[in-house]
């Protein structure tokens, strides 16, 4: 690829005069040192260190650097994790800016390591940051999705790029998203192989409500008491087995659905219950008995005792007739 004069890769004492601007809170220090970042990430790893302190500095731009206002300095990543996050996946900008790469690289060395409590990556992943949403939808094959930030396959992640959506000010938010959806990748590429993934049916409330727990959206999504009194008003309706049916409608409850009975799951059969099914997956089970197998219960039997005990628990708590459920707001 052409690159010209002004983008190549610098002198390493032009990189370091790059980031003592950007500390100094200088815009132009800022954007040279990410756009150093951008194109040192395909050099050799000789100064991994170096390029990911680089990448903290020139992060500072995100938090405030281009108004010229003093920010505390973000915690650059060891050596170690830098030669390991070159090792598990790589950052591809299409047509995002090099800030957009700083943030969304430096989040997934963080989030890597949280979406391999299920498996190691055995397949690196290229995380394609797209400038608008319209791009990421395209891509991900999706339509009419305002909320969706990102999408996960096999070894790849599609991503909004962070500025569209304020994770630019807000990193932890971006480092949220991508442990979600590496978790999805972890996932499939422990159930299968590339060419299999994509035939392992897997209900919706089990993959999203993973990937909630593991990026500890919690916060973001119905409380237990929320959920026991939407399902008290909705008897018909059913977040886990209708999920597909209800998730354009009632995405919140949807997901707060996936995520509590996934948090149930954890505290009744923890990580290894868990992972038995994954392997059941992986045997070509099939769900309803990898999931039988794993926990030693039926998934449509654990799904009705959950609800059960949310109904009651929304009951009990109720304090009248007309108490109505609460459906916070949604963000994937």
């Amino acid at each position: 690829m052409f690159c010209a004069p002004e983008c190549a890769p610098p002198a390493y004492g032009a990189v370091e005069v790059a980031v003592k601007k950007c500390q100094r809170g200088q815009r132009d220090g800022c954007t040279a040192a990410a756009l150093h970042v951008r194109h040192g990430m395909r050099d050799h790893a000789t100064h991994m260190l170096t390029r990911a302190r680089l990448a903290a500095a020139a992060l500072l731009l995100a938090q405030g650097c281009a108004s010229g206002a003093r920010q505390p300095a973000t915690r650059a990543p060891s050596a170690q994790a830098a030669q390991q996050a070159q090792r598990l996946f790589r950052v591809t900008s299409l047509g995002a800016s090099p800030e957009d790469e700083v943030v969304v690289h430096l989040s997934a060395m963080e989030a890597v390591e949280v979406a391999q409590r299920w498996g190691g990556l055995r397949v690196p992943v290229n995380l394609r940051i797209h400038p608008t949403h319209q791009g990421l939808e395209e891509a991900s094959r999706q339509s009419n999705v305002p909320w969706m930030r990102g999408w996960a396959r096999f070894d790849e992640v599609e991503l909004e790029a962070p500025s569209r959506w304020g994770g630019d000010r807000a990193p932890q938010n971006v480092t949220e998203l991508l442990s979600h959806e590496l978790t999805h990748v972890v996932m499939y590429q422990r159930i299968g192989e590339r060419d299999t993934w994509m035939h392992v049916q897997i209900p919706l409330w089990f993959r999203e409500g993973m990937a909630s727990v593991t990026s500890r959206q919690g916060y973001r999504r119905m409380t237990g008491e929320q959920l026991g009194t939407w399902l008290r008003q909705h008897p018909s309706d059913d977040p886990w087995l209708q999920a597909d049916a209800l998730a354009h409608g009632a995405q919140p409850v949807v997901y707060g659905a996936a995520h509590r009975a996934f948090e149930r799951l954890l505290a009744a059969h923890g990580d290894e219950g868990v992972g038995r099914v994954l392997d059941g997956l992986r045997a070509e089970l099939g769900f309803d008995r990898a999931f039988a197998d794993g926990v030693g219960v039926e998934p449509q039997a654990f799904l009705a005792n959950f609800r059960r005990e949310l109904e009651v628990a929304a009951g009990a708590g109720a304090r009248g007739p007309a108490v109505a459920a609460r459906v916070p707001g949604q963000q994937g």
